[in-house]
C-alpha cells in the first residue's frame, strides 16, 4: 500500500504547552485508477482495486499548569475504504449490430467503510512525591458499513433495483478517577472508581428491492396486508414499522400450520394497470436461525433506544462474535397485467 505520512511536534507555550501530530494517507487508488483505465477496454469493467485507501490522524496536546498539575488530550481519527463501484457492469445488446438502443444494463457495486474516532483527556495532580490523582474521560465511536447494490435496466425502464446494507456501531463513553499511593519502591497501591456507557448496534440490516416499468413511476409499494391472523399476526410487533401496520409480520413459523395445508389471501395496492404492469410474489423458506435473527431485528427496529428501555438482544449464532449464518430458498412468481 503506497502512502504518505507527516509528523510535527513542538512547543506552543514554552515550558507549559506542547503538541504532537501525525497523519497518514494512502494514494494507491490514485495510481491504480489511470493504469486500470489503460488496461481495460471497457471503462465500466471490473476495477476491484480502484478505491482502496485509508486515512488516519493522531494528535496529542499537553499543558502543564504547574509542577503538580498536568492536562493531556489525545485524539485519533481513522477511516478505511474498500469500494468497488461499479465492481461489475456490462451491457447485453438485444438488437442487430447497427442498433444499440435495445440493451439490458446490469450493474453491481460495493461500498465498504470502516470508521474509528477516539478521544481522551486526563488530568494528573501530585499531592506529594508518593500520592497522586488521575481523572480520565474517554469517548470512542466505531462504525462498519457495507452496501451491496444491483441494478438491471434498459434505456427506457428499470427492471430491478435492489440493495442490502449492513451497519455495525459501537459507542462508548467513560469517566474514571484513580488514586495512586507509592510508599516504597516495592509497594504500589492503586484504587479508584469508573463509570462507563456503552451502546452496541451489532448488525442493523435493511433491504429494499423493486421492479417497475417506468422510471418516472414512483407509486411502487412492497407492503401487503392480510386478514389471516394465523400467519401474520405477531403481538411482539406492537408498533408500526415504516409502512407496515402494527401487530403484522411477514415472517412466520411453519409450526402454526405444521402437517396441514394452509391457504391465505393477501392484498396489495397497485398503480393503475398499464402496459406490462407486473406483480412479483415471493415466498421464502428460511432457516430457523435466520428466523430468530429477523424476528429480533423487527422488535429492535420498533423499540425506543434510550436509557429507560430494556436492551434488545439481536439473535446471533456466531460463537465468540456477532453475526448470523443462515440460508434462504425463494419461490418467485411474476404476474403480468
Amino acid at each position: 500500500m503506497l502512502l504518505s505520512a507527516i509528523h510535527a511536534e513542538g512547543p506552543i507555550w514554552k515550558g507549559h504547552t506542547s503538541f504532537n501530530i501525525a497523519a497518514r494517507a494512502s494514494y494507491f487508488n490514485w495510481i491504480m485508477q489511470p493504469l486500470l483505465d489503460k488496461v481495460y477496454d471497457n471503462a465500466n469493467a471490473l476495477k476491484p482495486y480502484s478505491k482502496m485507501n485509508y486515512y488516519d490522524l493522531n494528535a496529542k496536546f499537553v499543558h502543564k499548569f504547574s509542577d503538580r498539575d498536568k492536562l493531556t488530550a489525545v485524539v485519533y481519527w481513522g477511516k478505511d475504504v474498500s469500494d468497488a463501484s461499479p465492481s461489475d457492469s456490462y451491457k447485453i445488446y438485444k438488437g442487430d449490430d447497427n442498433d444499440n438502443s435495445d440493451y439490458l444494463l446490469i450493474k453491481h457495486s460495493t461500498i465498504n467503510h470502516w470508521d474509528n474516532v477516539m478521544g481522551s483527556a486526563y488530568w494528573t495532580h501530585l499531592f506529594n512525591n508518593s500520592f497522586s490523582l488521575n481523572v480520565n474521560a474517554n469517548i470512542s465511536h466505531y462504525l462498519y458499513y457495507l452496501k451491496l447494490s444491483s441494478l438491471e435496466r434498459t434505456e427506457k425502464e428499470i427492471k430491478e433495483d435492489s440493495y442490502a446494507s449492513f451497519n455495525s456501531e459501537i459507542n462508548e463513553a467513560s469517566l474514571s478517577t484513580d488514586f495512586r499511593l507509592k510508599r516504597e519502591s516495592k509497594h504500589d497501591i492503586r484504587w479508584g472508581i469508573k463509570g462507563a456507557y456503552q451502546r452496541m448496534l451489532p448488525q442493523v440490516y435493511t433491504y429494499s428491492t423493486f421492479c417497475k416499468e417506468k422510471r418516472d413511476d414512483e407509486n411502487y409499494n412492497d407492503v401487503f396486508t392480510s386478514d389471516d391472523e394465523t400467519l401474520f399476526k405477531d403481538t411482539d410487533i406492537y408498533a408500526k414499522r415504516g409502512n407496515w401496520p402494527r401487530y403484522f409480520s411477514n415472517i412466520f413459523s411453519d409450526q402454526r400450520f405444521n402437517g396441514t395445508q394452509h391457504e391465505f389471501t393477501i392484498s396489495v395496492d397497485l398503480v393503475a394497470p398499464r402496459e406490462q404492469t407486473k406483480l412479483i410474489v415471493e415466498l421464502q423458506s428460511i432457516t430457523k436461525e435466520l428466523y430468530f435473527y429477523l424476528k429480533s431485528l423487527m422488535v429492535y427496529s420498533i423499540t425506543p433506544q434510550d436509557e429507560y428501555t430494556e436492551a434488545i438482544q439481536i439473535y446471533s449464532n456466531v460463537t465468540d462474535g456477532w453475526g448470523i449464518v443462515g440460508a434462504v430458498n425463494t419461490d418467485r412468481h411474476v404476474i403480468t397485467f
